[in-house]
């Protein structure tokens, strides 16, 4: 069970940035740049995609190749000679534990690896970065794959993990299915649908981080739909929605407080 002063255990309805996305100004995902640009600067919490080198880097891409090269064959080295704007999640998190009040990590690991051995040394890389900068309070382990999130509980169960879903008809919608029958669903702290499918699996009693694709505002306009701040966050509560990882946080930010 997550610890009781954990971030994302707040009673607040939370807003954070979606890789650094910002809809008004483009800039490169998963960078420093990205995630504090002042379209995200409000944001409560940031949402970054981890993925392991090939000497056992944990970087932060979407994809699993960065350019044509296959991240998990290539060192950091390698891949930031060819991608200068790549970073790992210790700039990430060395660059929170200098501030006085670190931001929530939402940390998605993309469900790339295959094998047992690849997919425990991506969540043991993970912890390691949050072992070291003491952020573990702050943090919460995302994924679709739900043996990255068994493996993340058998760590260290004080850090929540959250379960992905994606919508029916996509490439995901297997991964989903299959983790929905997996034993760690009674261990998950949250579940993590597309904000169009936001009562995906209704029949679990978890609460909900909703998230949009990269070009959508999908999040913003179901919020603009209701006609007050109370009804927004009423819509919320009765969702049990708790956080918005969204491509708008200022404007999203705005419906709500």
């Amino acid at each position: 069970m997550i610890a009781d002063t954990h971030f994302f255990d707040s009673k607040t309805l939370l807003v954070g940035t979606h890789r650094g996305i910002s809809l008004t100004e483009p800039v490169t995902p998963n960078t420093l740049t990205a995630l504090y640009h002042p379209d995200n600067q409000p944001a409560q919490f940031i949402e970054v995609d981890c993925i392991l080198t090939h000497d056992h880097c944990v970087v932060l891409n979407h994809d699993p190749v960065c350019g044509n090269r296959p991240i998990a064959t290539h060192t950091y080295a390698q891949l930031k000679v060819l991608h200068p704007h790549l970073i790992t999640l210790d700039t990430l998190c060395k660059a929170e534990s200098n501030t006085s009040q670190p931001k929530g990590l939402y940390l998605e690991l993309k469900p790339y690896a295959q094998t047992a051995d690849a997919k425990h040394q991506l969540v043991r890389a993970v912890h390691a970065v949050l072992d070291t900068y003491h952020l573990n309070q702050h943090a919460l382990i995302v994924s679709f794959d739900a043996d990255l999130l068994a493996i993340s509980h058998t760590l260290n169960p004080t850090i929540p993990t959250g379960l992905n879903l994606a919508p029916l008809n996509t490439p995901l919608a297997p991964l989903t299915e299959a983790a929905l029958t997996n034993p760690i669903l009674a261990h998950v702290d949250y579940l993590c649908p597309h904000c169009d499918a936001y009562d995906q699996a209704s029949h679990w009693e978890h609460p909900r981080l909703l998230w949009e694709l990269g070009g959508e505002s999908a999040i913003y306009d179901r919020l603009e739909r209701l006609p007050t701040r109370t009804d927004r966050l009423d819509w919320c509560a009765q969702h049990r929605i708790r956080g918005l990882c969204t491509n708008t946080v200022v404007d999203t930010l705005g419906l709500i407080q």
